[in-house]
């Protein structure tokens, strides 16, 4: 199936003076709850939607866990899950401390596999009301 895209109009942050430029961005994105996800498990497998949901549960538990501790979690084909931090620049090593540090982040890293699936894709041009444009 085609993923669905339009064109809009956007303005360079830097210089507003400047005519917009057109950039494609995706439509109709929809989400999928934590429920349906449970389900669709549930009907994959033998499993039944309380232990999907036990073991999923456990798992943010564990990730949170090891996240706080600086580890990076490798879930094997769903990918990685690792902290990044930003901080303020310094003249000197010795004033890098942690007050320097003004956030912190947690990053996703897909698997080789799952992004096996960028190279599958196809799209399709809608208009901004979601019916299908000429051309593509």
């Amino acid at each position: 199936m085609a993923i669905k895209f339009h064109a809009v109009q956007r303005k360079d942050p830097r210089d507003r003076t400047l005519p917009g430029k057109y950039y494609a961005e995706i439509v109709n994105r929809y989400e999928i709850s934590f429920e349906q996800f449970l389900n669709e498990i549930t009907d994959m497998s033998t499993v039944t939607v309380g232990d999907t949901y036990n073991v999923m549960q456990t798992s943010i538990h564990l990730m949170k866990k090891h996240l706080q501790e600086g580890r990076i979690v490798r879930l094997g084909d769903l990918g990685s899950f690792y902290l990044t931090i930003s901080s303020d620049g310094k003249d000197a090593i010795d004033d890098v401390d942690a007050k320097s540090i003004v956030q912190a982040n947690i990053r996703y890293r897909p698997s080789v596999k799952l992004k096996e699936i960028l190279n599958r894709l196809s799209f399709q041009k809608t208009l901004v009301n979601g019916t299908q444009a000429t051309g593509g």
